[in-house]
This record gives structure tokens, C-alpha cells and sequence, in this order.
């Protein structure tokens, strides 16, 4: 039987710096714990809470982490840093049975401050118009599903589903109707309200920001609007048990703790238009990529998206009213039907001739299949559900889009320009990354770019479970040739610890197709680049061969010494460890399946 935690409140001594990654599965959870020189209570940020609906048990392993971060931390964060709108970064905050919703305000998570990208400011133009269309292609995708059942109902079972399991599926990171919702947050988020009515009024604003009407005509009817979907109701909660909400800038430097020195170099999400809907990598000359990847554009819900063909498709209208005849009778009142295909396929004859086909003789029986299977049959060729295709490349369009918000930051500890350096990414995509280039840093006189941050890198929080498109290697701008193609991110990193919160008993279910993550030339590199030592949040190796060298990582509750072959001793003094505890029940069917990894940092 697993062990249950025994967990006490976690005291780094003064100068030491622990960061925790939680492995409740596929979904970011990490705590980082600054000890204090002068302080007796030590500095705690938390980075995201949150965990997949393709993960095994997934709720409950969260709430394990949850109960086990409460008591670390005696309820009381420092920082909550909420990198971008995605279940397995936020769903935490809103399940039932969290600390961050108990009944007892005593027993409730106390938060000193938020961090969230400006992307979620309510109020900034950008910011408002990104929500705005974000909101709008959440509605597409709702009535996406609605027409689909439509469709379904009226016989067309066969050539639907198929398009409505890659709907589902690309949604999988925004979909939270099966979350299990605490019953406690309409009751907190009123005893919440009372002391902020100025949150709550910015919250209201945002509402009607998200369910503007871009691409459509006018504000939608009452009865057409929809409810905040669990990562906004997460981001709301956040902000009002916050003390402070701070809505971070690329190019920001902000200081964490001067016992020891730690500040946060704010990186993303970008301004740039063309960068916030980059999400794919271009090819580089002489790289070669297992699956192929090769030069991609894609385009988002930025502001130079367009998403006004949607207005035309009468299932997205309730008030028939609101599209012209040719619009929504595109072949006059009565439609078309069999005999009118029929009509038309036997022409009439003139008046004075003979006819050589009876019209009304019916068809031949294999033309009669044809004409059913080819055009009554197929969805695709039908005028009610041709949109619905496009509407699953809104929904994967959506779903990078959020990622590329990502608030990224990089944690500095020493000295400006000096320090080791901890990565947290978010789920950063491509063009996030890009707009990281040429950003410098003005602090306390000496001047600090990406670059440098890259080079000394220590950590890195692998970005999106390790996706093909979330870490970069090579310099990509369409607009720029002079450093195009140059060493870039990971390249530029060496002797690292990676750590990748991904599982692969979730990512190789077929919802409708399994995800290759980690991405094996990236998996590779990686392994490359950290000289194995890997941390995980499953036990399993895949996509490596029986024949490749297992990760590296902690199997003692004890702390000891991290493997360090680099001739420049750049782990001197650090230590890892893994949780006494295991997960209760263990999910995986892991032999070991620790509730935590552990690395210690030791004071400078």
C-alpha cells in the first residue's frame, strides 16, 4: 500500500532555494521556496496548479498535491504565478476539495500576489481585442458541437462523428464539462466580492469583452451567452483572493528577494502581432525532423484574424432574421432535394419532340446510391455542415493561441548578469519565443539579454509536456534575415536539469489519436543537453529504445548530490531528492510514483 504524506511545513535554510515539481500527471504544478537570511518565514511562489482530463485519477492526484502544498506552505503564497487559460495549467484552483476554496477562510490559501500575462488585463485594447475574439471562437466551437448533434439526429450518425471526436479533441485543453467543480465557489466568490466590488465590476466588464460579437451582428441575446468557462472563473478567483494583481510586461525586471538575491526577467507573452500567432517552427536549413515538420504559418485570433465567414453560417444564428434570403435559402424555399437533383440530371425535352426519358420514371438504382451516398450523406458536401470543418481548425488555432499568452519568466539567483538561471516557460510556442530575441534588461547599471539568460541556464520547465512547437533551437523572424537560422534557446543551453511534467499512460490514449510527446528529437536533445538528468512525472522512458540509458533523477527521500560530469562543476553544492510519500492510492502502476521531486539549491 502507498504511503500517505506526513508532509510538515517546508523551511529551505537561510540562502537555500528548493524548487518542487508536483507529478500529479499531465499538468503543471511547481513550488518554489526561498529561505530567508533574516526572516524566519520563508519566500513561497507557486507556479500554476492544474492537471489534464487525460490523466488516470487525475483529480485526485491533484488534491493530494493540493492538501501537500497547503502544508508546505502554511497556506500562505508569496506568489501565484497563473501562466495562461488551460485546464492542466489552472484546474486546481477551482476543484473541489481545494485549499484555495475551503469553506474556512482559516483553512483557505492566503496570496500576497498574482502574476498574469498583460494578455489578461482588463481595460487594455490589445489585451480586450485577444479576449474578444477568443470569446467568439469559443462560441463557433460550441455551436459546432450543438450542430453536430443536430446533424447527428437527423441520420448523418456515420459522417459525423469522426468530425466531431477531432472537434472534442482539439479542445482537450479548454473542455472542462467534466470537471469536478467545487460546490463551494459560487458561495466564496461572494464572500470574496464583498470586500473588492471594483474586481468584481472589471470582472463584469470582462464578460461582456469576451462575449463580443466580432464577425457577427451585434451584442448576442441573453439566451445565447455563455458561462465563464473554469479557467476564467480560476483566473477571477485568483484575483480576488489576491492581495495584489500585477499584469506582466516582456522586458520587466522584478525583484523577488534580496536574502539571497533572486529577481524575474519577464520574457512573454509577446507584443507583436505576428509572433503572438506563431505557434509552429520553420524549418532550419540541414535539420531534419523525423515527422517531417517543415515551414509553417498558421494563423490565430490576433487582430489581423478574420473570422466574418463564420457570420454566414445560418447555424450559428438563432434569429433567421438576421441573414439575407440568398444567405440562408441559398436554393430558394424549397431547397434541393432528390427529385430536384433528378430534374436535373434527366433534362426536360422540347415541347414538339418525342421524349427518349420518362421525368418521372425513377432512377436507375445504382445512380440513386450515388446521389444519396455522394451528396445526401457526405456532411462535407452539404451546404447545413460544410462550416464545420473549419470550425476544428478554429479550435486548434484556439488552442495555440492560449499557449502562445504564456507568461514566461526566467529566475535569476545573484548576481545581475552573474547568477544561475531557472526557466519557466508556461507553455510558450514558437513566435513566444521568438519575441524573446534582442529583449534586454537594464538592471542596476549592467545589461542583461535573452541570450545571456539562455547560457546560464541550470533549470528549464520544459514547455507544453515537451511538444515539437514549445521549446525553440534556431532564430526565426519573417521580417529579418541577418540572425535567421542562428543557435537559439535550447541551443544555447548546456549542462541543464530538464523537467517535463508529462505522462505517457495519458498522452498515448487515443482521444481520437494518441500525442507524441515528448517529441523524440526534442526528447533527445534534451537528454543531450542535460546529460540525462531528466525529471519526470511518470516513471516511464518512452519514446527511448531498451537499448538507450535510462533518465537521471532522484530515488532517495534523502537529499544527495546531482550527477555533475561538466569540467566546470556547475552543480557544486546542489542536491535533489524525491517525496517520502508516494501517491494513495498509486494510479500509475508505477513501482515507485513519489508525490514530488526535489531540487535544492544551495545558498551562494
Amino acid at each position: 500500500m502507498a504511503k500517505t504524506s506526513t508532509a510538515s511545513v517546508l523551511k529551505p535554510r537561510p540562502g537555500q532555494i528548493v524548487v518542487r515539481m508536483y507529478r500529479q500527471g499531465l499538468g503543471d504544478c511547481f513550488l518554489i521556496a526561498i529561505g530567508k537570511k533574516r526572516n524566519s518565514k520563508p519566500f513561497y511562489m507557486l507556479i500554476d496548479c492544474g492537471v489534464h482530463r487525460r490523466q488516470d485519477n487525475g483529480n485526485d492526484r491533484l488534491r493530494e498535491v493540493m492538501n501537500d502544498l497547503h502544508r508546505s506552505t502554511a497556506g500562505e503564497l508569496d506568489i501565484v504565478a497563473a501562466t495562461h487559460e488551460h485546464v492542466d495549467h489552472l484546474s486546481g484552483f477551482v476543484l473541489s476539495g481545494t485549499p484555495f476554496l475551503n469553506a474556512k477562510q482559516a483553512n483557505r490559501f492566503a496570496i500576497q500576489q498574482l502574476w498574469l500575462g498583460w494578455t489578461e488585463k482588463i481595460g487594455n485594447q490589445q489585451a480586450d481585442t485577444l479576449r474578444q475574439k477568443h470569446g467568439t471562437a469559443q462560441r463557433i466551437i460550441q455551436k459546432a458541437l450543438e450542430h453536430y448533434d443536430y446533424l447527428h439526429d437527423r441520420g448523418l450518425k456515420d459522417t459525423l462523428n469522426n468530425g466531431k471526436l477531432h472537434l472534442k479533441a482539439a479542445m482537450e485543453f479548454s473542455t472542462f464539462d467534466e470537471i469536478d467543480r467545487d460546490l463551494n465557489f459560487d458561495k466564496v466568490i461572494k464572500e470574496l466580492s464583498k470586500a473588492k466590488p471594483d474586481v468584481i465590476r472589471e470582472l463584469e466588464r470582462d464578460r461582456v469583452i469576451r462575449q463580443g460579437t466580432t464577425g457577427f451582428s451585434g451584442e448576442l441575446a441573453a439566451a445565447d451567452r455563455t458561462k465563464p468557462s473554469t479557467c476564467e472563473q480560476a483566473i477571477n478567483l485568483l484575483r480576488l483572493l489576491a492581495s495584489d494583481t500585477s499584469y506582466c510586461e516582456p522586458g520587466q525586471v522584478i525583484p523577488i528577494s534580496d536574502e539571497p538575491e533572486v529577481r524575474a526577467y519577464i520574457l512573454g507573452p509577446p507584443r507583436d502581432e505576428y509572433l503572438l500567432k506563431k505557434d509552429l517552427p520553420s524549418k532550419v536549413r540541414g535539420e531534419k525532423d523525423e515527422h517531417g515538420h517543415a515551414i509553417y504559418h498558421e494563423t490565430y485570433l490576433t487582430p489581423a484574424s478574420n473570422l466574418n465567414g463564420f457570420g454566414f453560417s445560418p447555424a450559428l444564428h438563432n434569429d433567421e432574421t438576421e441573414l439575407p434570403q440568398s444567405v440562408r435559402l441559398p436554393f430558394g424555399e424549397k431547397g434541393y432535394d432528390i427529385r430536384t437533383i433528378k430534374d436535373s440530371y434527366y433534362p426536360s425535352q422540347p415541347a414538339d419532340s418525342e421524349p427518349s426519358v420518362c421525368p418521372d420514371a425513377p432512377l436507375p438504382e445504382r445512380d440513386q446510391t450515388f446521389l444519396e451516398n455522394a451528396y445526401l450523406k457526405e456532411s462535407w458536401r452539404r451546404i447545413d455542415g460544410d462550416w464545420l470543418g473549419a470550425a476544428s481548425s478554429v479550435a486548434l488555432n484556439l488552442d495555440s493561441d492560449t499557449n502562445n499568452t504564456s507568461l514566461a519568466f526566467a529566475l535569476e539567483i545573484g548576481p545581475p548578469g552573474k547568477g544561475d538561471v531557472l526557466f519557466f516557460v508556461g507553455d510558450a510556442q514558437v513566435g513566444n519565443w521568438m519575441s524573446w530575441y534582442g529583449l534586454e534588461f537594464d538592471v542596476e547599471g549592467t545589461t542583461v539579454t535573452t541570450q545571456d539568460l539562455f547560457k546560464r541556464t541550470r533549470l528549464y520547465k520544459v514547455g507544453h509536456h515537451g511538444s515539437h512547437n514549445a521549446t525553440a533551437k534556431r532564430y526565426y523572424h519573417k521580417d529579418e534575415t541577418r540572425d535567421n537560422d542562428a543557435p537559439y534557446g535550447l541551443e544555447l543551453m548546456d549542462d541543464i536539469i530538464a523537467m517535463i511534467p508529462v505522462s505517457y499512460y495519458a498522452v498515448v490514449k487515443e482521444w481520437p489519436v494518441e500525442w507524441k510527446m515528448p517529441h523524440r528529437p526534442l526528447y533527445e536533445r534534451l537528454r543531450e543537453k542535460s546529460r540525462l538528468r531528466i525529471l519526470r512525472s511518470d516513471c516511464q522512458i518512452t519514446p527511448l529504445s531498451n537499448n538507450e540509458l535510462d533518465d537521471c533523477r532522484p530515488n532517495s527521500s534523502r537529499a544527495s548530490r546531482i550527477p555533475d560530469t561538466s569540467p566546470h562543476r556547475v552543480f557544486e553544492g546542489w542536491t535533489w531528492k524525491r517525496s517520502k510519500s508516494d501517491f494513495n492510492p498509486m494510479q500509475t502502476g508505477e513501482t515507485s510514483d513519489p508525490l514530488y521531486y526535489e531540487v535544492i539549491i544551495p545558498p551562494r
